[in-house]
């Protein structure tokens, strides 16, 4: 219909009956020329929208990007009576898209975009193809009926011209607003006199964490270095500086955490990279370019694939666009040279709490399984005799020492070391912070002494199996910072502690027996210990005995105990560690010390 109307406004002359009057004719001729004018639009927004596609979707999205532009702008040019205003707008937001994705003109796209929203204030951005560079740009673009004042945009460092300038006395040599990606950012800062330091904060815009660069004074001036390793990512650079006196206390500052400075982190750029006076520029961390065989051009960051084999090395295609690619499996297969969890992180940051992936935290909740060895320092004098201490038990096969030991030989354990008792224990451990842990160990002990039944004719003592513990870990290294990397290899630690445990030192002895009848019949409870007086005299005596025999002697240690050691920590993978330890144990009321080795397995929930 609009297609034969045009024709008609084209070709037909307008030929007035003689009978219609001036006003009648002047009305007509209105209505003619409106009714033309509207065809003539809707077939130019028809031609134009074909012609946008075509940038778009043909040129845009192979990567021609100087072409895509040309042939946007020739849309717009012959769109200036032919096509509506929603075209026009339409050809701009593209133009813009061109710009922000394509060539990283972050200005360029809010020049373009502007316009676009001053022909439709309703025009939408294409997501499609647009980065999240382009779509803040574009939400940050005033229309028309915006204020004059320029909104600043993280990724657009040029509107910060149009700011008030903070006052202060600081003055640096960091003059560019872009840079490329993976070079050192020197600086040199000049402030004024009082400030005993001065100290450069920065951080990239996907993390909320500073990183602190103290400066190091050369005359009168702050000189720094910011590294490859934090440029490494496509982005803003946020930075602010501060001149601190000897007190630690900021007297003069260079933007703050609410306001810093910035500077865009680019793929590339015409600006001259940043140098300290008199020097050159510090060289590139990129490695050199390998000539590349001739072939269709890959798209960068923020082009339009539908395949990864149409980006450039690095990058895979997302959502239909060039994108990082961050799955890994090694460290080395990442630019910033860290792997965690098969996705690439920035840096060779520390990261904590929220500022990690939830997927990287490390696990909280450790459940493990241990066994450990006793050894007790033992040693005494006339044990099995009368006035021998209480801790000590005298057993002659199996049962309790019933017999009238000579007093000057009734067995003497010579200082040392003794085996005692062995342990099975189950054991949690909880973490507080990445160098800080609580853990408690709870199981049964083996090879006590045996009970001295006073049905026997023993002392009623016997051994208590159980075993139950708490201590404090601190760790050398940070195994349990929140990225997850300190969890595999060695760390040590030391610990501190206390519980209840009984421990039960063994040793024979021979013993100078002056007994003469009873013992070879058992014993009847309530039966009085009769002595007879032969036995006293032999008892008593410095060199006679009835015969030489070996008893057993156990010292009941504990049942409490304090205790303190070191340990090592060998991680396998985020979730099982292996645990070696030595404890030193102080065991009370019963005084002992003891050297208790242990080993373990524990794994992460």
């Amino acid at each position: 219909m609009w297609s034969a109307l045009r024709r008609v406004c084209e070709t037909a002359p307008m030929k007035l009956p003689p009978v219609v009057s001036v006003p009648f004719f002047t009305l007509l001729i209105t209505l003619f020329s409106l009714l033309c004018f509207d065809a003539q639009a809707a077939s130019g927004d028809v031609k134009a929208n074909q012609l946008i596609d075509d940038a778009i979707n043909n040129h845009y999205a192979s990567a021609d990007i100087d072409v895509a532009e040309k042939k946007l702008l020739g849309v717009i040019k012959g769109c200036a009576t032919n096509c509506s205003p929603s075209v026009t707008a339409r050809a701009w937001m593209y133009v813009g898209i061109v710009r922000g994705s394509g060539r990283d003109d972050a200005a360029g796209a809010a020049e373009a975009f502007k316009t676009a929203k001053a022909a439709d204030p309703a025009v939408k951005l294409d997501d499609l193809f647009a980065t999240d560079l382009v779509k803040r740009v574009f939400e940050q673009t005033p229309g028309p009926a915006a204020s004059a004042a320029p909104l600043p945009l993280l990724n657009d460092i040029k509107n910060r011209a149009a700011l008030p300038e903070e006052v202060t006395s600081i003055a640096c040599s960091l003059r560019v607003t872009e840079i490329e990606t993976e070079r050192p950012i020197p600086i040199v800062c000049r402030t004024a006199p009082g400030a005993n330091s001065v100290v450069l904060s920065y951080r990239h815009e996907s993390t909320t964490r500073w990183r602190q660069l103290p400066l190091s004074k050369r005359g009168k001036d702050w000189l720094g270095e910011i590294p490859c390793t934090d440029t490494a990512q496509l982005g803003v650079l946020q930075y602010r500086v501060q001149a601190l006196d000897a007190q630690g206390k900021q007297v003069d500052g260079l933007g703050n955490e609410e306001d810093p400075l910035e500077l865009n982190l680019v793929q590339t750029t015409t600006q001259e990279p940043p140098s300290l006076p008199n020097q050159p520029a510090p060289a590139t961390c990129r490695p050199k370019k390998k000539v590349e065989p001739s072939g269709p051009k890959l798209g960068s960051y923020g082009d339009a694939c539908s395949d990864a084999a149409q980006c450039q090395g690095g990058l895979s295609c997302s959502a239909g666009k060039c994108a990082a690619d961050v799955h890994c499996e090694s460290d080395s297969e990442c630019v910033s040279g860290s792997c965690v969890d098969s996705q690439c992180v920035s840096g060779k940051d520390e990261c904590e709490g929220g500022d990690c992936p939830k997927a990287s935290r490390v696990p909280g909740n450790w459940f493990g399984l241990q066994g450990g060895l006793d050894f007790a320092m033992m040693s005494g004098s006339q044990v099995c005799g009368g006035n021998a201490d209480i801790s000590y038990s005298c057993f002659e096969n199996g049962d309790p020492y019933r017999g009238v030991p000579n007093q000057n030989f009734a067995g003497t354990i010579d200082g040392g070391f003794r085996t005692a008792t062995a342990r099975v224990m189950l054991s949690y451990e909880r973490v507080i912070s990445s160098l800080f842990s609580l853990e408690g160990r709870f199981g049964f002990a083996f090879n006590g002494g045996p009970e001295s039944a006073k049905s026997q004719g023993g002392d009623s003592s016997k051994f208590v199996p159980f075993h139950a513990e708490a201590r404090a870990k601190l760790y050398f290294t940070k195994i349990y910072r929140d990225d997850g990397r300190g969890l595999k290899g060695p760390s040590g630690f030391v610990m501190l502690g206390g519980g209840l445990a009984q421990v039960d030192p063994h040793v024979s002895v021979p013993v100078a027996e002056c007994r003469q009848t009873g013992l070879g019949t058992a014993f009847v409870p309530g039966t009085a210990n009769v002595i007879t007086e032969a036995e006293n005299q032999c008892a008593s005596s410095t060199n006679r005995a009835l015969q030489v025999k070996d008893v057993d002697v156990y010292q009941r240690l504990g049942r409490g105990f304090v205790t303190g050691g070191i340990g090592f920590r060998y991680g396998i993978g985020k979730r099982v560690a292996a645990i070696a330890s030595l404890n030193t144990q102080f065991l009370l009321p019963s005084f002992g010390f003891t050297l208790s080795p242990s080993l373990g397995v524990a794994a992460g929930f």
